[in-house]
């Protein structure tokens, strides 16, 4: 969001990577506020989880399962 004397004003898209603002001739204040996405936030998250979960998923059975040479002991 932008504001010119604190009124909202348009962001323009200049090109791929920045925005602009038209401003009127003169001595203007000009107040920028940039909120991020959460969507990435989360994304990230659940992707966190996901991958603890499978690495959990694979370490306890492979914690579990007894090793061949242990079932059958020499004698």
């Amino acid at each position: 969001k932008v504001k010119i004397d604190d009124k909202e004003a348009d962001l323009l898209r200049t090109n791929f990577m920045l925005q602009g603002v038209m401003v009127p001739a003169g001595r203007h204040t000009l107040e920028f506020e940039y909120r991020p996405s959460r969507t990435p936030m989360v994304i990230s998250i659940i992707g966190r989880v996901l991958l603890i979960a499978a690495m959990i998923a694979y370490v306890i059975p492979q914690r579990m399962r007894k090793p061949e040479n242990d079932a059958n002991p020499k004698e």
